[in-house]
């Protein structure tokens, strides 16, 4: 479901990652400084072995090496942090935006458009190819009329609706490597997925005012799903964990969420199966015995024939 506070969240998330950035970049210029004051010291003097410096000699070495190899790694981690702050927002359709229906219905609408241009710039080039002569062996066609093909193909696109050179170049590309007229991709995999995406939007949009439901709860813990935020919640009441617990859980995909102080994660449909067979005995162990047989498994759960969305809750 889409969330209101998308947009602050996406600002907020930058400026973070920018923060991060400007402080790890401090700290490798500190880090620098600090091992040129090392290096300042030495002076340029060999280690007199056996001299009573040798050993502050050796550290000063050791010092100055460490600091530098700190320095550059900061600096690694502030280009990092500032390429993912310039790319918020920009990495594909998030669930969470509430344009996401919009944007995923015109993704379609511009894939089903190229894969028309691309059928037709295709039976242009099967064209090209009988015109060739042969059924696409390097010894029986004409590599000339194909490149013409190639060039009249592109063209077509452009009068299409299509971009002429783009076309052209992943034409040219293939018949570079392959030994038959090249062909363009309809994409009809990525337009299927995208199809499927967009019903679990649409269900998730549908059910945006639905109230949150425990799914699940023991002694000193309990599965909260949220549809309002598109999350599911896992709360232990501020309890402290245990690492192989606390390992599990991320496992599982969870993430301490610092605004809501739960463990939450996005409301899939891959979040139950393997939560159930591999993380709930460690919850028994860590917190006692449940009421398990209460909360049916998934698979039953599930209804029939299979929604956008597992229904777990609702």
């Amino acid at each position: 479901m889409p969330r209101d506070d998308y947009e602050e969240r996406q600002e907020a998330r930058q400026e973070r990652l920018y923060a991060r950035a400007e402080q790890q970049e401090a700290e490798a210029a500190a880090r620098h400084e600090r091992a040129d004051g090392y290096f300042y010291q030495m002076n340029g003097q060999p280690i007199l072995v056996g001299h009573h410096s040798e050993k502050r000699h050796r550290s000063q070495i050791a010092k100055a090496e460490g600091n530098m190899r700190k320095a550059f790694e900061l600096q690694d981690k502030a280009k990092h942090n500032r390429s993912a702050a310039a790319s918020v927002g920009s990495a594909g359709i998030m669930s969470d935006d509430p344009e996401a229906v919009v944007q995923m219905r015109n993704k379609i609408a511009a894939l089903e458009t190229r894969a028309a241009i691309a059928k037709k710039v295709n039976a242009r080039m099967r064209k090209a190819r009988k015109a060739a002569g042969g059924t696409g062996t390097a010894a029986d066609r004409d590599p000339a009329i194909i490149v013409a093909g190639i060039l009249a193909a592109a063209e077509m696109a452009g009068e299409l609706g299509g971009n002429s050179a783009a076309t052209r170049s992943e034409l040219e590309s293939q018949f570079r490597v392959f030994p038959w007229p090249p062909k363009l991709d309809t994409r009809a995999a990525v337009i299927r997925d995208s199809k499927k995406r967009l019903k679990t939007l649409e269900f998730e949009a549908e059910h945006a005012n639905d109230e949150p439901i425990t799914t699940m709860q023991g002694d000193g813990w309990e599965i909260i799903e949220r549809p309002d935020l598109n999350r599911i919640h896992l709360d232990f009441g501020g309890a402290r964990l245990g690492r192989e617990l606390f390992r599990a859980i991320r496992g599982s995909g969870f993430r301490w969420s610092r605004n809501d102080e739960v463990f939450s994660r996005h409301l899939t449909n891959g979040r139950w199966p393997a939560f159930h067979v591999t993380k709930l005995p460690l919850f028994v162990e860590a917190f006692g015995e449940h009421d398990y047989d209460a909360y049916p498994t998934p698979y039953e759960r599930q209804p029939e024939p299979p929604r956008p969305v597992d229904q777990i809750g609702r």
